[in-house]
């Protein structure tokens, strides 16, 4: 039999029973749709994961701290190992670890530009070598990094954050420093506050006096407490070395960056201060040198949780985005997976369906089997001719299932567009929601129609091999 005979044929006895046909294809859509849908319910997960993962920028950071637990047991707190230089050099040399930095904190300082003063400017030290690794430092909009060699004692290189330069004001000019709270900066668009100081070029100052340059009697609280002048204040130079774009994360705009080293040379004259000007009060650590978190960056965010286990264990307290986002991770891993089973099954059902048919459609066939093998056709023809039709099944199953399986997301998208617009009080566009919704790409559709027609083809493969091996004799005499 010629190719085009054996597909007329097989056409002809499709459409010969037509209710059976359309049962057998009623589940091989059921399957179809089951099995896309199901699918794009895991694509539209895997879409949320992404946007889960975009949330996060430093996914591969891990912040320690001192462990500090309390103990049941004997009815008091236990302390854990010191946060030190030592401590430091054991966490580089953990296996897939990039990059790692002590941090200093310094809030009581005061800086002084020309005849403008920045109060209470948060300082932040960290290791020079370090910060080409971490995030905070990779939206530059001026200048460069803190050089890893400091090449001039007489200056501290720094690096500021977006907003300081805009928070200087003139202390003796009436209403400025109401003005500059005034002004506020949501990262939309061009900015358009005014810069008090240009913060490349102009020289910066910094001093623990915060009396300086206030009018007499006058309490930066908001108090009524006098506040006494520092009879000789202290200065000691920065040198701006780099200046910080916005950042939409409000991580950096409000801090300024210095090398470790200074950081350390600017709490012992801290201290120094606080013995001259305060009898003596400081809550500072003179003898060892204990920073109140290190930053540990892994190489991959994969490394991260053995990082963190590794820390852990030496008798630290450890901290990351990972330990929320795995979770969420394998929450949506093991979603996808269940629905991806539940198509399958309705797809083997469908398989099932068409085995069914296929076989009666052997018995129903026996002398048509046993007429066509006495009059010469080959076996071969009679086994393309089964699988012929088992495998026009399961593609018009499949053909069909797919414009349904668009409804259907549809109806799942319009629904959770619902749900988002009543838990949020306005109403949100079914096309704008992602997370979590129904997403059918076109290589979904040609997938769905291919594994169709591939089931079904597999599943005429048993009915075919029943309709071959009829003896012809049999055959002819089955009534």
């Amino acid at each position: 039999m010629r190719i085009f005979d054996v597909i007329k044929l097989a056409f002809k006895n499709l459409f010969r029973r037509k209710a059976r046909t359309v049962l057998t294809l009623l589940g091989i859509v059921v399957g179809a749709v089951s099995v896309i849908i199901m699918i794009s319910i895991g694509l539209g997960l895997d879409q949320s994961k992404q946007e889960l993962l975009s949330q996060f920028t430093s996914l591969e950071k891990i912040t320690v701290y001192r462990r500090y637990d309390y103990d049941d047991s004997i009815g008091q707190s236990i302390i854990g190992n010191a946060l030190n230089d030592a401590a430091v050099e054991s966490f580089k040399q953990i296996e897939n670890v990039k990059a790692v930095t002590p941090l200093m904190d310094l809030g009581s300082t005061k800086l002084v530009s020309g005849k403008k003063v920045f109060d209470w400017a948060w300082i932040q030290g960290m290791d020079p070598e370090a910060m080409p690794h971490f995030e905070e430092f990779d939206n530059l909009k001026d200048g460069g990094l803190i050089p890893a060699i400091d090449d001039d004692e007489k200056t501290i290189d720094v690096i500021l954050g977006y907003n300081i330069p805009y928070q200087f004001y003139n202390p003796k000019k009436r209403g400025d420093q109401e003005s500059i709270w005034n002004e506020w900066y949501n990262g939309e668009g061009e900015d358009t506050r005014e810069m008090r100081i240009d913060p490349m070029n102009d020289l910066i100052k910094l001093t623990f006096d915060h009396s300086y340059g206030n009018p007499p009697n006058i309490d930066l609280s908001g108090g009524t407490t006098e506040v006494t002048p520092i009879k000789r204040t202290k200065f000691y130079n920065l040198r701006v070395v780099g200046y910080l774009a916005f950042d939409p994360d409000y991580t950096t705009n409000d801090t300024i960056y210095m090398s470790i080293e200074d950081m350390k040379y600017l709490e012992k004259e801290y201290q120094k201060y606080m013995e001259q000007n305060q009898s003596g009060y400081y809550n500072g650590n003179s003898e060892e040198q204990e920073y109140s978190q290190v930053y540990v960056k892994a190489e991959n965010m994969n490394d991260v949780s053995d990082i963190q286990k590794k820390i852990e264990e030496m008798g630290y307290s450890t901290s990351s985005y990972m330990s929320y986002v795995e979770p969420l991770q394998q929450k949506i891993e093991n979603d996808q997976f269940l629905f991806l089973a539940i198509g399958c099954i309705a797809f083997f059902v469908a398989a099932l369906n068409i085995i069914n048919t296929m076989m009666m459609s052997t018995y129903e066939r026996t002398r048509e089997i046993g007429i066509m093998k006495v009059l010469g056709c080959r076996i071969s023809d009679i086994r393309n001719l089964f699988l012929l039709e088992a495998g026009l099944m399961g593609f018009c199953g499949g053909v069909i299932g797919v414009p349904i399986s668009y409804v259907v997301s549809y109806i799942i998208n319009y629904m959770q567009a619902q749900q988002s617009s009543a838990d949020m009080g306005y109403y949100v566009d079914p096309s704008l929601v992602s997370s979590g919704s129904s997403i059918i790409p076109i290589w979904l559709c040609i997938a769905a129609i291919v594994f169709s027609a591939l089931v079904g083809f597999i599943s005429g493969l048993y009915p075919s091999i029943r309709a071959m091996k009829l003896s012809a004799l049999d055959a002819i005499k089955n009534e």
